[in-house]
């Protein structure tokens, strides 16, 4: 082995050893928070109890895809609070990754600070969603996708589907992309890495997650942030509630099917609020999938007009009370709405050569070519 080699190998053996400390700081510190009475945690403990027995669909809000929810099966067996921070600090981690670098370092910072601080990410920390799995699940797909890589591909797909309402128009633009650009031995290497994990964990508990997925109690309640509950409890005729609806699908598919066949991150980031508006159930929490996947690359290279969305991402902060709930999801819809025009905007002129796109990618593989 050579002396660069063996550096390399070192650095990355450092490397892992300091992650796994950090991760066992959080989980220390959490154990030690007095979480009873509060709304600490308040996702997380219906997670938690879902990933202890054979993945609990039934007793408890655990609505996760089973073959997406494999890697964090382990923290459903240890205690909740230390899983709790385990979590948080794989959100953290997951946060940082996806934010691209750039050749300047304040604004690469910056970026950072901006992600890792941002509201929806403290809701993350304080409620311990898994957010974070369809984060890291979309980018692994666009750099799999990008590269013609199998292997990231096959993880990110399964890893997206964590949460169908939040991907389902990215993972079928990104399935179309795949069969009009993809040879067919790369097809069957892809859909075989799929394929498998999703058989068997469709044959272990596939049955009770459709019924947890198509049983949801909140469907339309005040906490629903889809384009049509949201129309609904403002008494808009039922027509037109479809007609938008419609509208918003149609002028998505149309945008997918006349564009270039490459996935940047705000046609991606697109697909995503365009998942969200027309999902039969969505909430405020995956707004931050939105701020991680595209709001962050268009931060960096359009700094006013990244300022004023991420000003208006965080803004729910005031208004991050039992009183304002149903204000702060009316909000959410139309915060969402309008990030959908954005980067549907974006991805017309950027598809026409018009203005260049963000690399498709995590921290580390942000400078791959576009």
């Amino acid at each position: 082995m050579s002396r660069q080699m063996k550096s390399k190998y070192t650095e990355w053996v450092i490397s892992g050893i300091l992650f796994l400390l950090v991760g066992v700081m959080f989980a220390v510190f959490t154990s030690r928070i007095k979480i009873e009475g509060t709304s600490l945690a308040i996702d997380w403990y219906d997670i938690w109890h879902g990933l202890r027995g054979p993945l609990n669909y039934e007793d408890f809000k655990f609505r996760n895809a089973p073959w997406s929810i494999f890697p964090l099966l382990i923290l459903g067996q240890m205690p909740m609070k230390a899983s709790w921070g385990l979590m948080m600090y794989l959100t953290l981690a997951v946060l940082i990754a996806s934010v691209p670098v750039v050749r300047k370092k304040k604004l690469y910072w910056a970026s950072i600070l901006l992600t890792v601080a941002s509201f929806p990410a403290l809701r993350q920390y304080a409620d311990g969603n898994v957010e974070a799995v369809v984060i890291g699940g979309i980018l692994l797909s666009l750099y799999g996708y990008s590269k013609k890589d199998p292997l990231p591909l096959a993880f990110g797909i399964l890893f997206a589907t964590s949460k169908p309402q939040v991907a389902v128009l990215f993972l079928t633009c990104l399935g179309l992309y795949m069969l009009l650009t993809f040879s067919p031995r790369l097809l069957l290497r892809t859909g075989i890495y799929v394929l498998i994990p999703v058989a068997l964990g469709f044959l272990w508990r596939g049955s009770a997650w459709i019924d947890a997925v198509f049983g949801i109690p909140e469907r339309h309640s005040i906490v629903d942030m889809s384009l049509m509950a949201s129309l609904e409890r403002l008494g808009v005729p039922g027509a037109i509630n479809w007609v938008l609806w419609g509208a918003v699908l149609a002028v998505t598919a149309a945008i997918v099917w006349f564009s270039q066949r490459t996935l940047s991150r705000y046609k991606a980031g697109m697909l995503v609020a365009a998942s969200l508006l027309i999902a039969p159930y969505s909430v405020g929490n995956s707004v931050l999938t939105l701020l991680a996947v595209a709001l962050i690359p268009l931060f960096q290279q359009q700094r006013r007009l990244g300022a004023l969305l991420l000003v208006l991402v965080n803004l729910p902060i005031v208004m991050h009370s039992p009183d304002h709930r149903e204000l702060l999801t009316y909000y959410n819809t139309a915060l969402v709405l309008l990030i959908w025009g954005l980067l549907l905007w974006k991805v017309w002129r950027a598809e026409i050569d018009r203005e260049p796109s963000p690399a498709p990618a995590l921290a580390e593989i942000a400078a791959l070519p576009q």
